[in-house]
């Protein structure tokens, strides 16, 4: 927060701006002494998300206001059955994907491994207001 603030990455009621993020991981990897560098992506953030998580890429998932740490992902099949006209039943099967995010946000449990993690919809995510930060 002090990296962000103090090099004008952060603004008041918007939290540090998007278009920042992968330079402020960028400075902070500086700041430790690492050549590492942030690098953003805008486009294809979900294929691009299970890319980077399959080659072992840590990855900063950022929306409105927020960062979090994407660890995972995860797809679940849903199937269901409707009622047409009454009595016509149709079965859909739909798959779901969400991102597995450690977003900090622990402390509304004794036991924090509990609350660490949680899942992003995958259905949420739009180019405009989110971006993917990887190290490289």
């Amino acid at each position: 927060m002090n990296t962000a603030k103090d090099n004008g990455y952060w603004k008041k009621n918007y939290g540090t701006l998007q278009a920042s993020i992968d330079s402020l991981v960028t400075k902070s990897f500086k700041f430790w002494g690492s050549s590492k560098k942030g690098n953003n992506d805008h486009l294809n953030i979900y294929s691009n998300l299970v890319k980077n998580i399959d080659n072992g890429y840590t990855s900063v998932f950022s929306c409105s206001n927020h960062s979090m740490q994407a660890v995972g992902y995860a797809t679940y099949n849903i199937q269901y059955t409707e009622k047409i006209l009454f009595f016509i039943n149709k079965t859909t099967t739909k798959n779901e994907y969400f991102v597995v995010v450690n977003d900090g946000w622990f402390n509304s449990t004794n036991n924090s491994e509990n609350k660490q993690y949680s899942y992003y919809p995958a259905s949420l995510i739009s180019s405009i207001t989110f971006s993917l930060t990887k190290v490289v």
